[in-house]
């Protein structure tokens, strides 16, 4: 609410208990929601290279404020000492976010490094927030790990989620480079020696079409997946006697378009590729 933000100015602050120490090197500083976190200087400028690590105000009476709120603040701030790290394997998503987006803004050289592998870990789950985060903070490696899952992803859901519109136009151009890709695969027909449409050929076409059109092949292994053996199987069990010799020419098609379509999947750039700015 309009209101929320000076209402909270005008409350009591309370005292962090973890961060209370009083001295001649503490800096004081009040979360959003007006807690205060005594901070010794000299541990900021040890571990952070950002705005924290500037010559800020030192005692208890010059207070700044930071727009994080107490609980990501209490967790930011221990990795600024030289004690055991807290452990974020069992922090729920949200907190492990603004915990690793203020580590980055602040430039908390540890956190940074911990929250990065959290973060990665966090995928599987949560594709489209790692993939801003990987984009945001210049993480091109994870940008590009996480990219191939995300290319079944809706374009709607993608625009909710990817606040900066540079990444959305670079992963739609990315998706299209798969969608491309369908679209010549799609386009394949197998000819055979007698310059004829091999039916049995066509029943196997099918089969890997509609394995593409449930899942968009990104990877090697997805486009080896779609050519299992039950599509060869398929291929030649049934055909007839007398144009059983066209078998081997069916298997081969086939195998020349499974390496066809792996090599396309492996031609597609990453999509840091996809930027219009060096990642």
């Amino acid at each position: 609410m309009a209101s929320s933000k000076h209402d909270s100015a005008a409350a009591p602050s309370k005292q962090c208990e973890q961060f209370s120490d009083t001295g001649d090197h503490i800096v004081v500083f009040r979360s959003s929601d007006n807690v205060l976190f005594n901070i010794d200087r000299r541990q900021l400028q040890a571990t952070t290279n950002g705005p924290l690590a500037v010559d800020l105000p030192a005692g208890v009476r010059d207070v700044t404020p930071l727009e994080e709120d107490a609980d990501t603040l209490e967790t930011l701030f221990q990795f600024v000492y030289p004690r055991g790290y807290p452990s974020l394997e069992e922090a729920v998503f949200e907190r492990l976010y603004k915990v690793a987006e203020a580590a980055e803004k602040y430039d908390v050289c540890p956190a940074v490094a911990i929250t990065k592998i959290w973060m990665s870990a966090s995928q599987k789950e949560h594709l489209l927030e790692v993939m801003s985060y990987a984009y945001r903070h210049g993480y091109a490696a994870l940008l590009d790990k996480v990219a191939p899952r995300t290319v079944d992803v809706s374009v709607e859901k993608a625009l909710d989620q990817f606040a900066c519109l540079p990444l959305f136009i670079a992963w739609t151009r990315y998706k299209d480079a798969f969608h491309q890709l369908f679209l010549r695969t799609t386009a394949f027909d197998y000819v055979d020696s007698h310059h004829t449409i091999c039916y049995k050929f066509t029943v196997a076409k099918e089969m890997v079409h509609m394995k593409m059109h449930d899942h968009t092949p990104t990877s090697v292994s997805d486009g080896e997946a779609l050519f299992d053996g039950k599509v060869l199987e398929e291929v030649v069990s049934e055909c007839p006697s007398e144009t059983l010799h066209y078998a081997p020419n069916c298997r081969k098609s086939t195998r020349r378009w499974k390496e066809s379509l792996k090599q396309r999947i492996r031609d597609v750039p990453p999509l840091s590729r996809f930027e219009p700015r060096p990642i």
